[in-house]
């Protein structure tokens, strides 16, 4: 599914993507829309998106290739995505903030995301931790919202102790 601009997606065959010896090839299984999605759609998001670029960063496969040099992978394996690789470096991810990184990069924007049946998972993504291994019991719908899952989780842990206390949730 290609995004070529506001309100434009194409539906396109591709070729299945080479990787290359630090690379994997994931198979996607499941991918859900974000809000975000919708935004860069109907053209409320434009900072950071290519065009034409395949979307989506919530999505969970299967590893059905694996680069030479790849040690922390194998075929077969049950695998989700998290999205933003983050620079390590940069003053935010040094002050346990990286999901602000000033230097990442995301499935979705830099590199191609999950609304295609196959996506190359670069070297970078592999070496930073964001390709997660996912237990037989959870299946590839509900691995796809672990991504939404943990920015929940994360907001929760900013919170101070909550407990007893009356709350105004706003929102979904």
């Amino acid at each position: 599914l290609i995004f070529k601009g506001p309100s434009q997606l194409v539906i396109q065959e591709r070729q299945i993507p080479e990787i290359s010896k630090e690379e994997v090839l994931m198979k996607v299984h499941s991918a859900s829309i974000c809000g975000t999605d919708v935004r860069i759609l109907t053209g409320r998001k434009t900072k950071g998106v290519r065009i034409p670029s395949v979307l989506g960063h919530e999505f969970s496969g299967e590893i059905v290739q694996v680069g030479t040099q790849v040690k922390t992978h194998k075929l077969g394996d049950r695998v989700v995505i998290a999205p933003i690789i983050a620079c390590g470096q940069c003053f935010t991810c040094r002050n346990e903030m990286s999901n602000i990184c000033l230097n990442r990069v995301a499935f979705g924007y830099e590199f191609d995301g999950g609304f295609q049946e196959y996506v190359s998972i670069p070297k970078t993504a592999i070496q930073s931790g964001n390709v997660l291994k996912i237990p037989d019991k959870v299946s590839y719908s509900d691995a796809a919202m672990i991504e939404p899952l943990s920015c929940c989780v994360c907001g929760q842990r900013k919170l101070p102790n909550i407990a007893g206390k009356t709350l105004l949730i706003i929102g979904a």
